[in-house]
């Protein structure tokens, strides 16, 4: 729909289908970009790719364009041009005609420097290769660059012309043209008519006849070949703005390329005033031109230079791929005659050159002023970091070898583009680079972005009040403080892109407001700002009290336009209809010199216009405002969402409002036609008719967004007669504030929502009490609300009532538990009571559950220590040893808990899957605890013998009642505990497993398949015996078959795995599966499912259970095997892994590697762990807001010593991407660098500084990866993205793999995706530390090094990586039981290095290793923050912040840096 709604035509149609679009995109709504990725395509590459002469520019201007216009267009004039551009272009592009400028050279033109004066300058050998499309090929040269290399002209072109190139559909509809004799009268006068030199600001164009002049005056300077298809289409150019926009790359390309020093000069001088304009604007001393119309004429300058930049990136890719075919050729010379020989020179050719020339001498500075005018802040934020680099000469990286500190005006603009960009992570990091502290503007900033509206509205007052003191006006003093008025449009600004018509954010404001300053009569940033804060937070009346003041005291027209604007944002929140009508008379008045407000005041203005529409009744004024607001919309939409939907967002969300107003016109007006009311079917139209719930869930969830649009379905459910509605969304309003961090407004919201006596606003406020740290009122007021609620819980009215009910208990039970202000017997009632409410929650059951497991773990740590300590009293607690003669408190045996706990999480899980995660392992793990406390006891007391009892019944009774897909989640768990040594314990773990191998036989037998194979002859059999009961109680033959084919075709596997190639064969890089492994191929296809990650995350319904399917038909989700491709791929590497292609039943084709000699449980279990993070990150609020994740992959051990891995596409290693940067850039020469830096490490003097030594090392390699990020994502959107994404993921990694202890994280080990930025790790061999035993020990917790930091941005580890790396810890610590008991899996489980050490570990049937004892202890205690550090030394428990400062730290330390290992690669 964002391609549709493009300026297809001058027509009414063409409006009329905008106008569509636009109602469709509200339908549809503003679907949050994070939940539905939408990847706009990047503008369209120049057609010429290939040398002069060939048609693909005259091929793409018919078939995509004239063509286009011949079949749709209504316009007789728009007809007749077309037909006329067709007829001319067949006509002069005949076979004939191409045959004479073949022949005649540059065409009679004066072209010089053009690709065959290139080609020809290259050594005869290179041409001769060039000549082959076969050398080509096997050189490894891409097909991009062939189209760049080849020569010649289309065939078709040279036999049948044009019309011979073009496809049969269209030559259909072109073919009359061929000898039609249309003519154009008077072309002689329009060309002298049009404007000559820079047109841009002559005349106030507007956009569309700049273009079309612009255009015109290129054309007639285009030389060569491709000069006829532009004359040809001149006449059509003002009728079809996508046809001028596809033309204006191509014009301006040849223009610099061949054109005359005069011709690239008048290009330049037009670029240069478009980005002049914005200068001038920001300064005012211009007029500021419409905000649409500014915004579309930048648009299309950025669309012209990523087109241009990325051809010269192309070429000069193009140019590298020949430096190394020639280096090839003086290798073989070297080869044959034995002598050194230099490779020939490749030059840059003289046309590639001028291009990047012409592009390096706009100044980035201006470019990243004029994006952030127009909104594109994350093209601004590109532009600004390669200025700021070139100007500083590096970034802030503690891993480099100088970091640079930044200018007081550049952190300026950093703050404010990264405030638009609603990015607080990096804004806070960025803070942190101002040398002095912050300023006021700084200040202000950072309180506004964080939510802290009540410290931003401080700080306001005391600024204006100190210009009123100093007899200042307050439009100086905003001056002073330097703030953009974009810093201060909240949430508005946010929204709207920033499209503000006057001041740029880089520029030190004059006091200009919206779109005019105070100079010019406008209100001061300072009074703009003031006023924002108290609608932000909520003070709308006060609001109300200061727009009425401005509006007595001042008389300037743009003044009262931007206070009214303000006071109409306020009304119609308030649903004042007077007041509102009032200051839209005001708000409404035209303000000379262009637009005066941003896009947000426009947006309230339109809103509050809508809104007094409907309370008037008058529907069809309301219809006709919602037409003209959708075109307003629609003016500059098709621009912006070229670059990406992120940046069209928030015009989309526009668009989602106004189509919640048209549904609300619709309501009314069917309400008035039936006379009725709309009453409670009012509400339940607005949520299924409409979809207003779903539609709400689907949006980004920021305060941005979702105020504007919950304030306005408050009004609109006022106005349909429905106050409970409006109440709810008061609710709704305060739970989004606190969510975001908002907790003042928060705090207004639900003061409202309680005011309308909605349900749940009680618990709500509290919430917000409790999370303001006003715990005690917290409680007391929930304590308050429990009593009439209990009388009311007799009689509840519905389950809704029930559940609030039960929350508000629970809640009161949880709290006071944390306060520890009541007893065990206070505390179980006011649990008991909770559940008592509502039996059905689970969340109750969880919640006393976890209450019961704290205590039982605090019981069973002290009466164990009083055990061991050889007190012999029988009463934990009784310190006077019976002598007391008052009964004190006696606590029960901690074992007397689990019978209560194994219940409560029992019934946590029994219907739902919510708390299976959290549930489930402590289940297994107490259990398992509880019988290997059993196990070689000879005395049990007799109360112990009945708790044993009641545990044993109860897990007997939940593998049955627990939903099998539940114990699915836990299946690695099951595993590792297979074979525990309490027989009781083992049969139960054992029945689960049969259990969920019966259910999903798929996933199972992937998981067990390693087992079966196991050296430890207890757990080969128990798995086995698994399989084997599993198989036997299937109920259909095709299950049961499907375990013989799972043998079957696991034996082949292994097979396949530890295939290598014979002596005579070594160096063999393809084989034939069919040859080598004919009988699997014959096996296939089985009705096993393809094992990628995803089937094991999220599984298919059981087969046992679904309907109607089974093993032989799996259903629609499940992919099974049905071939392997014959092409296998053997790797170079000493082990010889094989990459093999299977085929699915989808058809699709999924990659594997085949790896033998190496043992994969590890990675295996670390895959598991990983997967089970990202369930703990997607519950937490603020990592599933950054989408915080560890990328995975399925691994699946088939031996113990072989196993197959997922294939996952698009994946670099971070070396290479490294090494590409800088062999680009002539920095590295891999077989010199070694040689050198080896020399340098072996001749380093013992004792001396190793960071002196690093320094040596870097530089000669300064950073460089931000550059790798920019090639490998042209796009400003999909590069922010991409880089918050590596950004992320390394946060994650590096704390995760530091609580693990995981090492050997070289440069070939951290991956990078390609697509999407996203950081993977590979290679898990190094677990638990084990780096520190290594011949070199590894001293830093996690890689570190300047290229990574380098990635991160200008403001290196400060900011996204800090905050995402104490986010992770915050989760991990949160959940450190669930953390703990899957790390659990790596003690019982029997890795080969671990039972190695311990004699006779083979024969036993679980293996507890002390190693492993030590490693969990470890991670306990960095988990707590009392390890610090790679050596995990002691030390008082460190906060979240704390931690991450000293493991950053550490790892950026280049003294340790340079102690590591020389081929880890601390320089890379």
């Amino acid at each position: 729909m964002l391609r549709c709604c493009d300026n297809a035509m001058r027509t009414n149609l063409g409006r009329r289908l905008k106008l569509r679009c636009a109602e469709v995109l509200g339908m549809l709504g503003a679907v949050d970009p994070a939940r539905m990725p939408v990847t706009m395509p990047l503008p369209e590459s120049l057609c010429e790719h290939r040398l002069e002469g060939t048609l693909t520019l005259q091929v793409q201007l018919v078939t995509r364009h004239l063509v286009r216009l011949l079949e749709t267009t209504d316009n007789i004039s728009t007809l007749d041009f077309a037909t006329y551009a067709i007829q001319t272009l067949l006509q002069t592009h005949t076979a004939e005609r191409i045959a004479e400028d073949s022949g005649g050279g540059d065409g009679g033109n004066g072209r010089s420097g053009t690709r065959d004066d290139w080609l020809t300058s290259l050594s005869p050998e290179l041409q001769s290769v060039l000549r082959s499309s076969r050398a080509l090929a096997q050189a490894g040269v891409s097909m991009e660059q062939l189209s760049l290399l080849m020569p010649g002209v289309d065939a078709d072109g040279r036999e049948g012309g044009l019309f011979g190139a073009l496809r049969p559909h269209v030559q259909l509809v072109v073919r009359p043209y061929l000898t039609s004799r249309f003519t154009l009268e008077d072309l002689v006068s329009r060309a002298a008519g049009e404007a000559q030199g820079v047109i841009f600001g002559r005349g106030r164009h507007s956009y569309r006849r700049w273009l079309e002049l612009w255009l015109k005056s290129l054309s007639r300077r285009v030389a060569g070949p491709h000069q006829r298809a532009f004359s040809a289409v001149t006449s059509v150019l003002k009728w079809d703005l996508p046809l001028m926009t596809f033309l204006l790359p191509h014009a301006v390309h040849n223009i610099i390329a061949y054109g005359s020093a005069s011709d690239v000069a008048g290009v330049r001088d037009e670029v240069h005033a478009l980005l002049e304009s914005c200068r001038e604007a920001a300064d005012g001393s211009m007029p500021p031109a419409p905000v649409p119309e500014h915004e579309l004429y930048l648009q299309t300058l950025f669309t012209l230079l990523d087109v241009l930049g990325r051809w010269v990136k192309d070429m000069q890719d193009t140019v590298g791929t020949l430096r190394a075919l020639e280096a090839g050729i003086a290798r073989q010379k070297q080869m044959q005659r034995n002598a050194q020989i230099e490779p020939a020179e490749v030059p840059l050719p003289a046309y590639l050159t001028r291009v990047a020339d012409f592009l390096d001498g706009i100044p980035t500075r201006s470019l990243a002023q004029a994006a952030s005018r127009c909104g594109a802040h994350a093209r601004a934020l590109q532009y600004f970091e390669t200025y700021v680099r070139a100007e500083n000469g590096g970034a802030m990286n503690p891993a480099a070898h100088v970091s640079v500190v930044y200018k007081p005006d550049q952190v300026s603009f950093l703050l404010e583009v990264y405030g638009q960009l609603e990015e607080p992570d990096g804004l806070s990091g960025l803070v942190r680079l101002r040398q002095g502290g912050l300023t006021r503007s700084d200040q202000i900033l950072v309180a506004e972005k964080a939510g802290s509206w009540g410290e931003a509205l401080t700080l306001y007052e005391h600024q204006l009040c100190t210009a009123q003191a100093a007899g200042e006006p307050a439009a100086a003093a905003a001056a002073a403080t330097s703030i953009s008025v974009n810093t201060f449009a909240g949430a508005g600004s946010a929204s709207g892109s920033g499209r503000l018509g006057g001041s740029g954010p880089l520029a030190v404001v004059a006091g200009i407001g919206g779109g005019g300053g105070a100079g010019g009569g406008g209100l001061s940033v300072l009074e703009q700002g003031h006023l924002r804060c108290l609608l932000q937070v909520g003070h709308l009346q006060a609001l109300l009290q200061q727009v009425d003041g401005l509006l007595a005291r001042r008389a300037a027209p743009l003044a009262r336009t931007q206070a009214a604007a303000l006071g109409v944002a306020a009304s119609w929140r308030l649903g004042s209809w007077r007041v509102l009508e009032e200051y839209l008379g005001v708000a409404e008045v035209p303000s000379a010199g262009g637009s005066a407000l941003g896009p947000q005041d426009h947006l309230d203005v339109c809103v509050g216009r809508l809104l007094l529409g409907l309370h008037a009744g008058k529907f069809e004024d309301v219809r006709a405002g919602l037409v003209a607001a959708r075109a307003d919309i629609m003016a500059i939409l098709p621009a912006i969402s070229q670059e990406s939907y992120v940046r069209a967002y928030p015009s989309v969300a526009r668009l989602h409002m106004l189509q919640e107003v048209h549904d609300a016109l619709t309501l009314m007006q069917e309400r008035q036609g039936s006379g009725t009311s709309a009453g409670a079917s009012g509400t339940q139209q607005l949520n299924q008719r409409f979809r207003w719930r779903e539609r709400l869930a689907a949006t980004q969830a920021s305060l941005a967004i979702q105020e504007p649009l919950l304030s306005l379905r408050r009004q609109l459910a006022d106005l349909l007669g429905l106050p409970g509605e409006a109440g709810l969304l008061w609710l709704q309003h305060s739970k989004l504030c606190r969510a975001t961090g908002h907790p003042e407004a928060a705090s207004t919201a639900a003061l409202h929502a309680l005011a309308r006596d909605v349900p749940g606003a009680v618990l709500e406020h509290a919430k917000l009490l409790w999370h303001t740290d006003q715990q005690q009122r917290a409680v007391e007021e929930l304590q308050a609300a429990l009593t009439p609620l209990c009388e009311a819980a007799r009689h509840p009215r519905g389950d809704t009532d029930r559940t609030l009910h039960a929350r508000i208990a629970l809640k009161v039970a949880t709290w006071t538990a944390k306060q520890g202000q009541l007893g065990y017997s206070e505390l179980k009632k006011l649990y008991e009571d909770a559940i008592r409410m509502d039996d059905t929650w689970e969340k109750g059951y969880f919640q006393y559950a976890r209450y019961l497991d704290q205590l039982h773990g605090d019981a069973k740590l002290r009466q164990t220590q009083l055990k061991d300590g050889g007190v012999k009293s029988t009463k934990a607690t009784d310190r006077l040893n019976g002598r007391a003669r008052v009964a004190l408190g006696e606590e029960r045996a901690y074992y007397e808990y689990l019978p209560d706990i194994l219940t409560n999480y029992g019934r946590a899980v029994s219907d739902t899957r919510r708390h299976a995660l959290h549930a489930l392992p402590r289940i297994l793990t107490l259990y398992c605890d509880f019988g290997m406390d059993r196990v070689g006891r000879r005395q049990v007391l007799t109360k112990e013998r009945v708790v044993t009892s009641q545990v044993i019944n109860l897990m007997k009774t939940l593998s049955g009642s627990v939903p099998t897909g539940a114990w699915l989640a836990v299946l690695p768990q099951l595993i590792s505990r297979i074979c525990h040594p309490c027989q009781d314990v083992s049969d139960v773990i054992q029945r689960i497993l049969v259990l969920v191998t019966e259910a999903y036989p798929h996933q199972a037998l992937w998981s067990l398949a390693a087992v079966c194979k196991s050296q430890v002859p207890a757990r080969r059999a128990a798995a086995s015996n698994v399989i084997a009961a599993a198989q036997r109680k299937c109920a259909s033959e095709a299950t049961r078959r499907l375990f013989d084919q799972f043998a079957k075709l696991a034996e082949h596997l292994i097979k396949l795995c530890h295939w290598a190639p014979p002596q005579q064969r070594q160096s063999v890089k393809i084989i034939s599966a069919a040859q080598e492994f004919g009988a699997l191929i014959k096996l296939l296809p089985v009705q096993v499912m393809v094992p990628v990650q995803d089937a094991f995350v999220s599984p298919m319904p059981p087969v046992t259970g679904a309907t109607g399917a089974t093993a032989a038909d799996p259903g629609p989700g499940l992919v099974t095997l049905t071939a392997l491709e014959d092409n296998v791929l053997v790797m170079p590497s000493l082990q010889k892994p094989k990459k093999i292609t299977f085929r699915g039943s989808d058809g699709e084709l999924y990659p594997f590697l085949a790896k033998p000699k190496d043992d994969l449980r590890k990675d295996y279990r670390l895959m598991d762990f990983a997967s089970m993070l990202n369930s703990l990150f997607n519950k937490h609020a603020a990592s599933r807001r950054r989408n915080l994740r560890m990328r995975t992959y399925a691994v699946l051990p088939l031996t113990e010593d072989c196993g197959i891995l997922q294939w996952v596409n698009n994946l670099n290693a971070f070396k290479a991407a490294c090494e590409e940067v800088y062999i680009a850039e002539g920095l590295y020469k891999r077989r010199e660098f070694t040689m050198s830096t080896k020399k340098l490490y072996d001749s380093w003097p013992e004792g001396h500084s190793r960071a002196q030594l690093l320094d040596r090392v870097l530089v000669q390699l300064p950073p460089r990866m931000h550059r790798w990020f920019l090639a490998k994502f042209p796009g400003p959107a999909t590069w922010l993205q991409a880089r918050l994404n590596f950004t992320r993921t390394n946060a994650v990694w590096c704390m995760v793999g530091h609580m693990l202890g995981l090492g050997d994280r070289h440069g070939e080990n951290v991956l990078i995706d390609t697509a999407s930025g996203d950081t993977m790790h590979v290679d898990f061999g190094c677990l638990f530390d084990k780096g520190l035993v290594l011949e070199v020990p590894e001293m830093v917790p996690f890689r570190l090094t300047q290229n990574i930091v380098d990635s991160f941005g200008v403001s290196g580890v400060e900011g996204v990586f800090r905050k995402c790396a104490e986010i992770t810890l915050q989760v991990l610590r949160q959940h450190k039981d669930v953390f703990m008991t899957c790390a659990e899996t790596f003690l019982y489980d029997p890795l080969v290095d671990w039972t190695k050490a311990k004699p006779g570990g083979l024969d036993s049937a679980e293996v507890e290793n002390p190693a492993a004892k030590d490693a969990l202890a470890t991670i306990q205690g960095r988990l707590s923050g009392t390890l610090l550090g790679v050596l995990s030394q002691p030390s008082m428990p460190l906060s979240v912040q704390g931690q991450a400062q000293r493991l950053i730290g550490e790892a950026a330390d280049k003294e340790k840096l340079g102690s590591m290992y020389i081929w880890w690669m601390p320089w890379m």
